[in-house]
């Protein structure tokens, strides 16, 4: 009978651990674009509307955790790098693609707060939709060629 070395299934134990939680990161990514396009699609009818505002704020209820938690894993710094790189129109400042990242968590965490405590909120919305419209574009073009590849 053929024996395993300890070390071969410490490897195999090391890449199915890897699978797995390339499995959990790629589902939690799918959730967090449904909800962005979900947000963006809200955010372009009238957030003033009662319905609207509600569902808008069920939707960033989970959508902000998720966005700060990307933000501060330290497994994901190197996915701003990445997307940086394969970027056409960001410059080459990983600093402003990050930055950009803090101003979308920033401004959605505003509106949030506005929807929450019944706030005009007309003025932030057009900001907020500009910020997520941009993120979605660059993220999925972005996503689109690296998939191509």
């Amino acid at each position: 009978m053929l024996q395993t070395h300890p070390l071969e299934m410490l490897i195999a134990q090391e890449l199915h651990a890897d699978s797995k939680t390339e499995s959990l990161v790629r589902n939690e990514n799918t959730i967090v674009w449904l909800l962005m396009g979900d947000a963006r699609a809200l955010l372009q009818d009238d957030v003033e509307q009662p319905e609207t505002a509600r569902w808008l704020r069920t939707i960033l209820a989970e959508l902000l955790p998720a966005l700060r938690d990307i933000r501060d894993n330290q497994f994901c710094a190197g996915c701003l790098s990445d997307l940086l790189h394969a970027s056409t129109d960001w410059t080459v400042d990983p600093t402003e693609l990050r930055g950009a990242f803090h101003v979308l968590i920033d401004t959605l965490d505003e509106l949030a707060i506005r929807l929450e405590w019944n706030l005009p909120v007309a003025e932030i919305v057009p900001f907020a939709d500009l910020r997520l419209a941009r993120w979605i574009e660059e993220t999925s073009s972005h996503s689109h060629r690296t998939h191509l590849h």
